[in-house]
């Protein structure tokens, strides 16, 4: 027996000899058995569930509480609500950040490519359709003459200000004052000067010169209340109207095109891979000439909601909801209205601009660039290029736009559009 062995043998039996001797009558239990023959207990390793929640801030009470509601998985606590996590006892923001980012985790595996959902991997369409230009760019092109013409920068101007209209983005500055003024009464306080008065400016002077350098004697100021309105009519009888029409159409070309493919995965895979699929040369691909023509009734459509002054407007009011959404950023407002954050403080004044809100701007510019531009797709790239701009339209939210639905047409996830 090697000495290692011997040694171990020996401390094994003090051990049991020591545990085995009954503590006296006299002597407190504690001191009966030596420390070292007690077993420290063994800590309860935390469940998913418990990591995710103390991830986000949750202490035991919390933690308790959410799991009395039910919760048993992970995936459990995506159903529950910012509110139900508050009421267990969670920070506000911390609960809706757990929320979306459990979501945001989700994502991934409801849109895995499927024969029944036909997705395209944002990757294969971004490298075949035109991207958008940040806006760093895109206010440079209004510098260098987007205000002039209708061009890119136009288009992007117009979904900028459709949007902006849509969520009532344009009466913020209004409710804004209104909200600071009010609460500045109700705690007995001044309205902050710095920030007030800036929203007053704001409402009753748009000066861009630099971007209406272009025209002489333009300045922001010339889209007057009247001009404001007629464009936001136009946005409605006719640029939105024809972003639908185009997908329409789009999505009758694609039911065909897809029904051309025996397997559905073979289409994901020429999308992605193009020529390199090999796959190409075996399909017969549906006349295009429908959805060309279409791409033309489009563009005129589009182009008369520019009419008179409509490129001016455009620009005007899509900086003007640039400028909105920056006061947003501004940590001191929250308070002055007397809200607890950002969040709850566009909730308090009616406002929808969230992170769908700048994904739906994105999503929206670069379907409009791609339509427009089709006429510069080439015959060997024309199917993919079609097929990834039906996947793009297909991610719209149609039903925020207040544009009449058609039942027929299918999203990525199955539902109806337009």
């Amino acid at each position: 027996m090697s000495e290692e062995i011997k040694n171990t043998t020996a401390e094994e039996s003090v051990v049991e000899v020591v545990a085995a001797n009954p503590a006296t009558p006299d002597a407190p239990v504690v001191d009966a058995t030596p420390a070292p023959a007690i077993p420290a207990p063994t800590p309860t390793a935390a469940s998913p569930v418990e990591q995710k929640l103390t991830e986000y801030g949750a202490n035991g009470a919390t933690i308790q509480k959410i799991l009395d509601l039910g919760v048993e998985s992970v995936e459990d606590l995506s159903t529950l609500t910012d509110s139900d996590l508050v009421d267990a006892g969670m920070k506000l923001v911390k609960a809706r950040k757990l929320i979306g980012d459990l979501k945001a985790e989700a994502k991934p595996a409801a849109t895995t490519p499927t024969a029944a959902s036909g997705f395209v991997f944002p990757s294969a369409i971004n490298s075949i359709l035109p991207s958008v230009p940040t806006d760093e760019v895109w206010m440079n092109s209004l510098k260098t003459g987007g205000v002039l013409r209708i061009d890119d920068s136009t288009y992007i101007a117009a979904i900028k200000t459709a949007l902006a209209a849509k969520v009532g983005l344009y009466n913020a500055p209004q409710l804004l004052i209104d909200e600071m003024e009010r609460h500045a009464k109700d705690i007995g306080e001044p309205v902050d000067a710095d920030v007030f008065y800036k929203l007053v400016k704001m409402l009753t002077r748009h000066d861009y010169s630099d971007i209406f350098a272009a025209i002489d004697g333009c300045s922001g100021a010339f889209i007057n209340d009247k001009r404001r309105k007629e464009f936001l009519q136009e946005i409605d009888n006719h640029f939105l109207p024809a972003i639908a029409a185009s997908y329409r159409a789009l999505d009758s070309w694609y039911e065909g095109y897809k029904d051309s493919f025996s397997d559905q995965m073979m289409l994901m895979a020429f999308i992605a891979g193009g020529a390199n699929s090999g796959i190409g040369s075996m399909i017969q691909t549906p006349d295009t000439s429908v959805v060309r023509a279409a791409r033309d009734t489009f563009v005129d459509e589009i182009n008369k909601t520019f009419a008179g002054c409509g490129v001016q407007s455009a620009s005007a009011l899509a900086l003007i909801a640039r400028d909105i959404l920056g006061q947003f950023n501004d940590n001191r407002l929250p308070k002055l209205v007397g809200a607890e954050n950002r969040e709850l403080m566009l909730k308090k004044l009616g406002l929808d601009v969230s992170s769908s809100y700048a994904r739906l701007e994105q999503i929206l510019s670069q379907y409009v660039l791609a339509f427009v531009k089709l006429d510069e797709a080439t015959p060997d790239t024309e199917a993919r290029y079609l097929a990834a701009l039906w996947q793009l339209g297909s991610q719209i939210d149609w039903e925020s736009l207040n544009i009449r639905r058609n039942k027929g047409s299918k999203s990525i996830t199955g539902s109806d559009i337009l």
